[in-house]
């Protein structure tokens, strides 16, 4: 079972750094200032300004380092596998049951209109040009 960690909320004074263990797929999300990270294992480091997000390609221990002014960095947990593939099946399902409703509300009646024989009135109505 996986527990969704809280945000973590992380406020760096200019040039200060922090290191926090991030698990694969966790967020970094920049709220204020420029940030540079760097995730152990992981040889691309990335710039973040204010309103950028990352995601932590692989498990390891992140360094967070403000650049230039005050920064702060909201850490966020993984983005959960499990939810999304139960969101799919439910859309899915969701599908199914609609196309299932619409036949037989829908369509099997008027079918089943459209097989009955026609009144004799009607029937034997000529058009004429």
């Amino acid at each position: 079972m996986i527990i969704p960690l809280p945000v973590l909320r992380i406020e760096l004074d200019d040039g200060k750094t922090a290191a926090v263990a991030t698990p694969r797929g966790a967020g970094l999300r920049v709220v204020d200032g420029r940030v540079w990270a760097t995730t152990s294992g992981d040889l691309k480091d990335v710039w973040l300004a204010a309103g950028e997000e990352h995601r932590v390609p692989k498990q390891g221990l992140t360094v967070l380092e403000a650049a230039g002014a005050r920064a702060a960095v909201e850490v966020t947990s993984p983005a959960d596998r499990s939810r999304s593939l139960q969101r799919a099946i439910c859309g899915f399902a969701a599908a199914v049951l609609t196309a299932f409703t619409i036949a037989v509300a829908v369509i099997l009646p008027a079918q089943v209109e459209a097989s009955r024989p026609m009144p004799q009135h009607l029937a034997s109505a000529k058009v004429s040009p």
